[in-house]
Parts: C-alpha cells; sequence; structure tokens
C-alpha cells in the first residue's frame, strides 16, 4: 500500500430496511447489478415459494474468472 492508497475513502455500501411480507430485512442497494439476489437462508426463514430451474443459468461474479449458477427463482414484493 503506497501512501496517496491509504487516503483513498471507499464508499459505503447503502443498506436499508425494507419490508417482505410485512418482514423486516435489510437490503443492499448495488445500482450496477442487472439482478436482484436473496439468499437461500432468508428465502428459508420467510417461507418464499421458489421454482428449480430446468436449465440453471449462468452467473457472472464481479471478482474477475468467478463464475456460478442460478438454481432457483423466486418472486417477492419489497414494500
Amino acid at each position: 500500500m503506497t501512501p496517496k492508497d491509504a487516503d483513498k475513502r471507499l464508499p459505503k455500501p447503502v443498506i436499508i430496511e425494507t419490508r417482505i411480507d410485512s418482514n423486516p430485512v435489510r437490503t443492499l442497494i448495488d445500482s450496477g447489478s442487472m439482478a436482484d439476489f436473496m439468499s437461500t437462508t432468508l428465502a428459508d426463514q420467510l417461507k418464499v415459494k421458489r421454482i428449480t430451474l430446468a436449465t440453471p443459468l449462468p452467473l457472472q461474479l464481479a471478482v474477475k474468472g468467478s463464475r456460478s449458477k442460478i438454481n432457483v427463482v423466486a418472486a417477492v414484493r419489497f414494500q
């Protein structure tokens, strides 16, 4: 790390409280994302109906070379 790097300020993530079916949840706002994601843990806790995809969708993550797959989809309404 150079002295110049030490002076850089990283932007703070934008996290807001929203509701899914009247349950409060913390939501990360990512203006650069092309899709919305929820952890399987949260989906389990909220008993969100999920549909398993016949063919998983490829997912390119922001970290160079990082890839994953989307195996399940769900639809929820944020308030």
